[in-house]
């Protein structure tokens, strides 16, 4: 399966799991599939840029159009569907390590940099607290829709179809009673806000935001929410997780990536580091060590050493 596709004028630009992009000419089925795409979803002005999710081949796909040098280009990303394990995602014996950030009410955040499996690991979360009976309705806001779920105490709605903005569909939650409600991903001070607000009205809410790591996240809702809110981010989190991928050499493309993460539940102890601030971000360090799990530098230390990756893959990873 390709990690990203690239549809242009006279090529297709497939980047794999092994990182490496290859080239192929525009066969008719490729030709035929961006001419559906650019008929149903082309923006207006061709100075915007569209997103949109559709169904190809009996997948699902995330899409992206934008414009360069007087051409389309479609970007595609494969979305999965059925049913998700955290085992198969490499986090095989941490099942319960995971799910203890999300287990009960308040605000999960999920970080990471672009295409590090955040959204996919928010997900998969979700379906194993279904499966531990805890789950309940469920209402997703995302911006495009990027899973597709069967079950019927789960409601989707899409940003721009559904509901014009996360935030508005926030305040629109609190209506529809749900259990647990998914947030696609962080990117404003407004949505921001929403998700504490829900986080502290009793729900469970679990969403993404791009971040480095979990003091990166922290740091970036203090920005978002400003002096005047951020004591309000303390008392809404449950637990936060961050993760990046570290993916295999060219000559092992079929094995799955490395996944290199850390956990933190937010405790008493970690509540008083967030209502100081910035000043006390430092004595997160010991607040790992307290709750007995390891950053994701401690992680990743430990698999150098044993040689399951080099130091340059980390390095890299870490940078991204």
């Amino acid at each position: 399966m390709h990690f990203d596709v690239y549809i242009r004028e006279t090529c297709v630009i497939m980047s794999g799991a092994d990182g490496v992009d290859r080239t192929i000419p525009l066969s008719q089925e490729y030709q035929d599939l961006r001419k559906q795409i650019l008929e149903q979803y082309t923006p207006e002005p061709p100075s915007k840029s569209n997103d949109f999710s559709f169904a190809w081949k009996d997948r699902f796909f995330r899409g992206h159009i934008f414009m360069s040098r007087s051409s389309w280009i479609i970007h595609l990303r494969g979305l999965l569907f059925g049913d998700l394990y955290l085992d198969e995602l490499g986090f095989v014996g941490k099942t319960e390590d995971i799910l203890s950030i999300a287990r009960g009410r308040g605000l999960t955040l999920f970080v990471g940099p672009s295409g590090c499996g955040k959204t996919t690991t928010m997900h998969t979360v979700a379906q194993e607290l279904e499966r531990n009976g805890i789950r309940g309705s469920m209402v997703t806001l995302e911006d495009p829709v990027e899973y597709y779920y069967s079950n019927e105490r789960v409601f989707q709605r899409e940003i721009g179809k559904d509901v014009d903005s996360v935030a508005e569909g926030l305040v629109e939650v609190t209506r529809q009673r749900p259990r647990t409600i998914l947030i696609g991903e962080i990117i404003d001070p407004d949505t921001a806000y929403a998700a504490v607000l829900a986080g502290l009205s009793g729900h469970r809410v679990l969403a993404t935001m791009h971040a480095n790591d979990i003091r990166s996240a922290i740091a970036r809702m203090m920005s978002l929410l400003g002096k005047d809110r951020f004591h309000l981010f303390a008392e809404a989190m449950q637990g936060l997780m961050s993760q990046v991928l570290i993916w295999p050499d060219y000559a092992n493309a079929e094995e799955k990536p490395i996944v290199i993460y850390e956990t933190l539940k937010i405790e008493d102890v970690s509540r008083s580091i967030f209502r100081e601030g910035f000043t006390r971000l430092p004595e997160l360090g010991h607040e790992f060590k307290r709750q007995k799990r390891q950053t994701m530098v401690e992680f990743g230390e430990s698999l150098v050493r044993r040689n399951h990756i080099s130091a340059e893959q980390f390095n890299k990873a870490l940078s991204i």
